[in-house]
Parts: structure tokens; C-alpha cells; sequence
């Protein structure tokens, strides 16, 4: 799928946008961020309430295809994090479609150290562990190694407790919608709303 075709499915800007090679600590997440969030009364009115914001990070750093077909994860996500602070970490070629799309409020690059670059790949870490809960939609053997220098942080992936692929035989050989899908439903993420409109 070209890059112009992504880039129509899209509708909303995001706030902010990094590079983890020239920034940390983590901008554009206030570590006191609060959202006003209409609730019902009694009464029938709407009570306009602040609420501390979390801060959640979504891993999905490519490929082409893969990040695509993420889209739909992207969009329950966003739904059922309505009132948090959202940053997508993804890699380079990525940043325009990711910096239009209506599920994120931030962006960061991770620039992919090699893992002797201890500098950027600490950097890189220390930014993964400042989030309230992470949502690891990659999956790799990198990820993976992020999860274990964070300190084990709060994650959804096959690294993680969350994600117990040895749990259903067909895991492996499941599309990766399915994969991702049955990921967001076992930390409780049960709505999957249209990738086009959700966050709109």
C-alpha cells in the first residue's frame, strides 16, 4: 500500500513530534496532564470534571504492510483511551502518515541503534519506561529487549505477562488483525471500531 494511499485514510494532526536521537527526556507528555471529560449527573446534566491524563505508548516501528494492517489496533487503542495522552513510537518512514493520524498525540522516532550504541539505545529505553502502560504492537526480538531494560514496565505484548501465545494453538499462524486483536482483548480492549473514523 503506497505512502499517499496511507496518508488518505488519515484526518487528524497530532500535537507533537520527537526524535529520540536528539530528544529526551520525553516532550510533549506532561507528567501531570489532565483532560476535562464530560460526565452524566444525576440530574441529567454533563459534570465537566479534570482527570489525570496516563500516559500511554504504542510500539509499532514497521514495516510497510505491517503498519497498516495495525491500523484498526491503532483505532481501539485511541477509543478506549479517550481521556489519555497517547505517543506512537515508530521509525522514520513512518513519521508523516503517523504525524496526520487522528489516534495519536505525539510522536517519536526511534532511530533503531545498533545495540553498541549505548547512548541512543539508552535513551531510547529511559523514554519507554516513562510511560503508564505500553502497548507493544511490534513484537520483535527489539521490543522484546526494551521491555526487559525498562524494568518490566506495565506492557501488552509476547513479552509481557499479558500475552500468552502458547495459550491457543493457532497464534502462530493467525493473520496479524488476529494477533493484534486477540493482544488488545486479553489486557481488556473489546471495541474495534472503523480505523477511518475512529479518532475523528
Amino acid at each position: 500500500m503506497p505512502l499517499r494511499r496511507l496518508r488518505g485514510l488519515m484526518r487528524a494532526p497530532l500535537a507533537t513530534s520527537g526524535d529520540l536521537g536528539a530528544v529526551m527526556p520525553l516532550t510533549g507528555v506532561p507528567a501531570d496532564a489532565n483532560r476535562t471529560v464530560p460526565t452524566a449527573t444525576a440530574a441529567g446534566g454533563h459534570d465537566h470534571r479534570k482527570v489525570k491524563a496516563q500516559r500511554i505508548l504504542v510500539i509499532k516501528l514497521g514495516a510497510l504492510g505491517d503498519f497498516a494492517h495495525a491500523f484498526r489496533a491503532f483505532a481501539a487503542i485511541r477509543v478506549h483511551h479517550v481521556t489519555d495522552h497517547i505517543t506512537l513510537l515508530t521509525t522514520a518512514p513512518f513519521r508523516d502518515v503517523a504525524e496526520i493520524a487522528p489516534w495519536f498525540d505525539a510522536v517519536q522516532i526511534d532511530p533503531r541503534a545498533p545495540w553498541w550504541n549505548f547512548s541512543t539505545i539508552s535513551r531510547t529505553v529511559r523514554m519507554v519506561g516513562c510511560f503508564d502502560f505500553v502497548y507493544d504492537l511490534q513484537n520483535s526480538r527489539r521490543t522484546r529487549r526494551y521491555f526487559r531494560l525498562a524494568g518490566r514496565p506495565a506492557w501488552s505484548g509476547v513479552a509481557s505477562d499479558h500475552v500468552k501465545p502458547n495459550a491457543d494453538p493457532s497464534y502462530g499462524t493467525m493473520h496479524t488483525i488476529g494477533r493484534q486483536r486477540q493482544q488488545l482483548q486479553m489486557v481488556g480492549i473489546n471495541v474495534f471500531p472503523s480505523p477511518v473514523t475512529a479518532g475523528s
